[in-house]
């Protein structure tokens, strides 16, 4: 009998934190929709093993006590952690630059980390099972992330290795989550959190 298998009693609900890697690459750029991902194409390594995680998961736990969370890049403020908001952070409070290996206009998918923990307790209280996406829901660009950052920072540079590079895209669907919870990311929440981070950057030196 799996670990697993052990933990389902009458009163256990089981949540797992998966990623948005579980998905296969796109060059559309369409949202990431829960029925769309496929087992055999994640991104990359890692999402393979997320993605056999959640198939074990769903094989040997009862469904309707089984929450999969799909998080999309949750960001806080986290200087040095190997993440392109960490690294950023780390660049430009160090260096007083952020440097950019990739094009300035690929778009990805931010959410507050705060944000996404009351999403989670939502969830959870709503005792909402199966498999969903939780993130903002919106196509940021790198470029306006990072000078909102430097911003809030009060000084610093964005420097572009390669423009040409437009790597790692993606945006999720939020239609489930927003339906679950009733409280829909907006653009300018983002614009302000992300300010606010520059600002507690600062506050470090």
């Amino acid at each position: 009998m799996s670990i697993i298998s052990k933990l389902n009693t009458k009163k256990t609900r089981l949540l797992i934190i998966s990623s948005r890697e579980v998905y296969p690459a796109r060059n559309d750029f369409a949202p990431l929709i829960e029925d769309d991902s496929k087992v055999e194409s994640p991104s990359s390594q890692y999402g393979i093993n997320k993605k056999f995680t959640e198939i074990n998961c769903i094989k040997s736990y009862p469904i309707d006590k089984l929450l999969i969370i799909r998080a999309s890049n949750i960001i806080g403020l986290e200087p040095g952690r190997k993440t392109f908001m960490g690294l950023a952070q780390k660049s430009l409070k160090d260096y007083g630059e952020i440097l950019l290996d990739i094009a300035g206009e690929s778009k990805k998918d931010f959410l507050p980390v705060e944000v996404f923990t009351k999403y989670l307790l939502d969830l959870i209280i709503f005792n909402y099972s199966g498999i969903i996406n939780v993130g903002s829901g919106l196509a940021f660009s790198v470029n306006k992330i990072c000078n909102l950052l430097i911003k809030g920072y009060g000084s610093g540079k964005l420097i572009f290795q390669d423009e040409s590079v437009i790597s790692g895209q993606f945006v999720l669907d939020v239609s489930k989550l927003n339906a679950v919870t009733k409280k829909p990311f907006k653009s300018n929440q983002l614009d302000d959190y992300i300010v606010s981070l520059g600002n507690q950057l600062k506050e470090l030196n």
